[in-house]
């Protein structure tokens, strides 16, 4: 009864924020918007997720176009915040039919979210003539523990619990998550985690001192190195020693190593074995 309730209120927030801009049109997940630019003012769509998911978007035109795709949130009185800015090009000039570009997923809350598309003005790229296509697509997560968003500094980690899996996402090649364990008693800890083989993390344990600072107990390195895989690859740190307390794990893409394929946009699985 909440989600309808929130629903509807989502909607009566949009009809608002529409009317009052005089732009904007409802659009509904993995479903492809057509459009012609017809003019260098920004095109706008409004589209509500009624769970937490992912969101990416993907956008197919011609290559000599270039344009500036932007997401934001809305709040409560329908204020955008800008989360998400790209600038969409291809250097594939003699490519001819249309170019199709998927951009990185991201992780968002339920709640009401505008997307808008704007030529790249000043470039001398803009031509009404051509058509693009854009699809929100998006999977919900109704089930499972997931990160939340915002985590990137140990300040805002979100608080996990000894032996619960965790499935995060790092949104692009600089995002960095940090999750909070309170352990009630000395034990062993151990990292496993499980990540697609196009990626590769750096994947860290902290504790804190006195003064609140973080100290590493445990750095790893969790990478492909030649196994026979399918869909995924499951590492483990060593096992350390440790006592009660407040611990920070800190997941980012490694950077750096000269590897083909440093990071990746897929989900990873993370969790922290306590005993």
């Amino acid at each position: 009864m909440k989600r309808i309730i929130f629903f509807i209120l989502g909607l009566l927030l949009l009809s608002i924020v529409i009317s009052a801009s005089g732009i904007g049109l409802w659009v509904r997940p993995n479903e492809p918007i057509m459009a012609h630019p017809g003019s260098s003012e920004n095109k706008t769509w409004y589209i509500f997720l009624p769970y937490p998911g992912t969101l990416q978007l993907q956008i197919q035109f011609a290559p000599t176009e270039w344009y500036y795709l932007k997401l934001f949130s809305l709040d409560e009185i329908g204020t955008m915040n800008e989360i998400m800015s790209e600038f969409i090009y291809t250097n594939e000039q003699t490519a001819s039919g249309t170019v199709v570009l998927d951009l990185d997923k991201i992780r968002l809350s339920a709640g009401n979210y505008a997307i808008q598309l704007t030529d790249a003005n000043g470039l001398g790229r803009y031509n009404k003539g051509y058509a693009y296509f854009l699809t929100p697509f998006y999977q919900a997560e109704t089930s499972g523990i997931y990160e939340k968003e915002s985590n990137d500094k140990a300040k805002l980690a979100m608080s996990i619990q000894p032996n619960q899996m965790i499935i995060g996402n790092l949104s692009n090649s600089t995002d960095q998550d940090y999750y909070r364990i309170q352990l009630p008693t000395p034990g062993a800890l151990q990292v496993q985690f499980q990540f697609n083989p196009e990626g590769s993390y750096y994947v860290d344990l902290y504790s804190v001192n006195l003064n609140g600072e973080l100290n590493e107990i445990s750095g790893n390195y969790f990478g492909f190195s030649g196994e026979t895989v399918s869909d995924t690859i499951t590492k483990f740190s060593d096992e350390i020693l440790v006592g009660s307390g407040v611990y920070f794990l800190h997941i980012e893409a490694a950077k750096g190593l000269g590897l083909p394929a440093d990071y990746t946009n897929e989900d990873y699985c993370a969790t922290i074995l306590f005993h």
